[in-house]
């Protein structure tokens, strides 16, 4: 990868990541999960569970970008993913990761925290907004040429 690809790729993520950490550190969504954890009971378990989720996503996407390229030397053709054998599994895995990972965190502010609804949707898209920017600085190995 070379150094203007390097930085292209950074530029772009950069718009994720300073808009995700802005509606982030607005809507204090962290301190928010902090309060939640603390509290015990259904607040608690929802805010682990999506946190939890949350960091599935995260591996989910390591594994994709870091060790199938990187370890096994697997490029995936993430056009073809139904007839993958690691991509049929975990594609799906990872939109539903994503989808119940960001409704639960999004349920849990406007349930339990000092939010009202829009906001916690409005944090919770920045959660997401955020980690998908920090997730995509990860430089992927370029693709093979082919013969």
């Amino acid at each position: 990868m070379t150094s203007s690809t390097t930085t292209n790729t950074a530029l772009k993520q950069l718009k994720y990541i300073v808009s995700g950490g802005f509606i982030t550190y607005l809507t204090n969504v962290h301190g928010e999960i902090l309060t939640l954890l603390r509290q015990g009971g259904w607040p608690s378990y929802t805010t682990q569970f999506s946190v939890g989720l949350c960091s599935a996503t995260v591996t989910i996407f390591l594994y994709l970008m870091v060790y199938l390229p990187r370890v096994k030397g697997i490029h995936p053709d993430y056009q073809n993913w139904r007839t993958s054998p690691d991509l049929s599994v975990l594609v799906p895995a990872l939109t539903s990761t994503i989808v119940f990972g960001w409704s639960s965190l999004a349920v849990s502010l406007s349930l339990w925290s000092n939010l009202d609804i829009v906001r916690s949707l409005i944090g919770s898209i920045g959660c997401y907004l955020l980690m998908f920017g920090l997730v995509g600085l990860i430089p992927v190995p370029p693709l093979p040429a082919r013969l």
